[in-house]
């Protein structure tokens, strides 16, 4: 609930964007930060993976971002997402530009 409500800000108020079913971001483009969120919608473990240029999501592509998980990484102007997940569950990321303070506890 903790990391929710330190994120609820990009729930609540930012632009939604979907890769594909299991991946979707929540898009803050004032702060240059965005969540992503990832699903295995299956009943086998998998990797999901898929990605999305960061002007498309209304990002400055001219930053550097940092993602707080190794899942999702940003390179060549793009969002990327690699991650190996359990059965039915989800993972987290927060992206944000150099020296944002986004998504900080």
């Amino acid at each position: 609930m903790k990391r929710y409500r330190t994120l609820e800000r990009f729930f609540k108020r930012g632009e939604f964007y979907g890769i594909s079913p299991e991946i979707h971001l929540h898009v803050l483009p004032r702060e240059h930060a965005a969540v992503v969120n990832i699903f295995n919608l299956s009943d086998k473990a998998k990797r999901v993976s898929g990605e999305i240029n960061l002007d498309t999501v209304g990002l400055d592509a001219a930053k550097v971002y940092h993602s707080d998980e190794a899942t999702v990484q940003v390179r060549g102007g793009k969002v990327i997402v690699s991650a190996d997940l359990d059965a039915w569950s989800t993972a987290i990321a927060v992206v944000k530009a150099a020296g944002s303070v986004a998504g900080s506890d």
